[in-house]
């Protein structure tokens, strides 16, 4: 994590043949707006079972800043996203989906991002069903409630500093891996920037945020999370009274 190079746009990808084709070339363009000589696009296939894979596979011969890794097997979007920051080398980290409902181009504004601070997208205009309305409340509520995170998109693209990545060890396999991930990093002091991105619309494929396997995993690990950040936070204040 954080390798001696300025960015790392990475696309976690499952299934998505129609998409992440385009979604690799506009993470080219952008990361050469954002430092030319000094950026990676690093793919994250998670056992993609179409063609994902062959096209993934055309896009590294074509530019010679993209490079995989692959899952064997689909092992979820907590595991993928682990991949993603786990392997990133640049300084500063983004993940995106492969599915093509973020805009790339909205990184450009942030090549210089504050470093003890986290950039947070914020969607503009979900067009959720009412179930992942459901699912994206509770996620909010509790957050906020268990976690003391009171962030509106917990879930959506982020711009992270490696140097303040290097300072948390996430445990999470789910999709909480994010929420774990910013609760740790609020209780080292480190801030938050909202802005607000456009929800584009999926022109190909399936949702799978809101998937019986998705939801079920992160239900699994929900008091896990809940003990691990509190127990963080407090061994945080203890050395903080300590110290003084």
């Amino acid at each position: 994590m954080g390798g001696g190079l300025d960015w790392t746009i990475f696309i976690f990808c499952y299934n998505e043949e129609e998409t992440v084709g385009s979604v690799i070339d506009q993470a080219v363009r952008v990361c050469n707006g954002l430092s030319a000589s000094s950026s990676e696009v690093l793919v994250v296939n998670d056992g993609s079972s179409d063609r994902s894979q062959e096209v993934i596979a055309s896009k590294c011969e074509e530019h010679n800043l993209v490079r995989v890794i692959h899952h064997a097997t689909n092992k979820g979007i907590g595991r993928a996203l682990i991949s993603g920051y786990s392997n990133a080398r640049g300084s500063l980290i983004c993940g995106v989906p492969a599915d093509g409902q973020f805009n790339i181009q909205e990184l450009l504004p942030f090549k210089d991002a504050k470093e003890n601070e986290v950039v947070c997208f914020v969607r503009r205009d979900k067009r959720y069903s009412l179930y992942r309305k459901f699912l994206s409340a509770f996620n909010s509520f509790t957050n906020r409630i268990l976690l003391g995170l009171a962030l509106q998109d917990v879930n959506w693209v982020k711009i992270y500093h490696a140097s303040n990545l290097k300072k948390i060890t996430p445990s999470m396999k789910s999709s909480l891996i994010e929420s774990e991930m910013c609760a740790m990093l609020k209780a080292r002091g480190v801030s938050f920037l909202e802005v607000p991105s456009t929800y584009q619309e999926r022109i190909a494929g399936e949702t799978k945020g809101g998937s019986i396997k998705t939801v079920g995993m992160a239900a699994f690990e929900f008091a896990k999370l809940v003990f691990r950040v509190n127990l963080f936070r407090t061994r945080k204040l203890l050395g903080q009274l300590f110290l003084h």
